[in-house]
């Protein structure tokens, strides 16, 4: 005696194939959502550790570049800071470390409590900028007068006179000297008085500014993908409604 048994698994390979892209679809909505989860909190963070004047705008610098897709097959979400050149500064943060000059040798910092920035909560004051002080080279120092007459009276006429015999005068009486004592790289002062020692550093000139670890980028984001990730794929893929 023979018996034959057959079996229709039409209906399973039509569940298995539904709950297969059940599956994808569900993974992807649940990285997004973890990536956005991350994307909020580092926003929020930024606050609690910074000073941020323009709220907005740091805001924009956290962004999701790509999203998790199933059609493009991409099967991860990707955060981090906008690209721009004068923004990857924040990525610093995240491990600490020295920020170099963006042009020439130095970088100018105003120093807190002067005119060019009064208090660590004001911008830099428009008056204050480089821009608005506008330096130029002044004339020659009487240093610099007594170096040409010396030269002349040896007939040395060719060689020009070294930079050092200049000043750089910009607005609102303000100057720039190479080096002092409390800026050994040199810095922008301006005369408040008549004496010669009325003057008071409004800006310092550094060759690094250290920067300290405060991001904490990829901790905040590993803890939304722990908060988020496995409850978002529960309700996902099993359609359930939020409680």
């Amino acid at each position: 005696m023979q018996i034959n048994v057959h079996f229709d698994t039409s209906v399973l390979d039509k569940t298995a194939a539904r709950y297969e892209k059940n599956l994808a679809y569900s993974v992807a909505q649940s990285i997004n959502a973890a990536a956005l989860e991350a994307q909020k909190r580092i926003r929020r963070h930024l606050r609690d550790v910074f000073h941020i004047r323009r709220g907005e705008f740091i805001d924009r610098t956290i962004k999701v570049f790509a999203f998790a897709s199933v059609g493009k097959d991409r099967v991860y979400a990707e955060i981090g800071v906008d690209n721009k050149p004068r923004l990857l500064i924040l990525s610093m943060f995240e491990t600490g470390g020295n920020r170099l000059p963006f042009k020439g040798k130095a970088q100018a910092v105003p120093v807190t409590g002067q005119i060019a920035r009064p208090s660590s909560a004001s911008n830099v004051n428009p008056a204050y900028t480089f821009q608005a002080l506008n330096f130029h080279r002044g004339p020659i120092t009487a240093r610099g007068r007594h170096v040409l007459a010396a030269r002349r009276a040896r007939g040395i006429n060719k060689r020009k006179l070294s930079g050092q015999y200049y000043v750089w005068q910009g607005a609102n009486r303000t100057f720039i000297l190479q080096a002092t004592r409390r800026a050994p790289f040199g810095g922008v002062f301006q005369r408040v008085g008549p004496g010669r020692d009325d003057i008071r550093m409004i800006y310092s000139f550094r060759r690094t500014v250290p920067l300290r670890k405060a991001l904490a980028f990829i901790e905040t984001s590993r803890e939304a993908y722990e908060r988020v990730f496995a409850d978002t794929f529960v309700q996902k893929f099993f359609r359930l409604k939020p409680t």
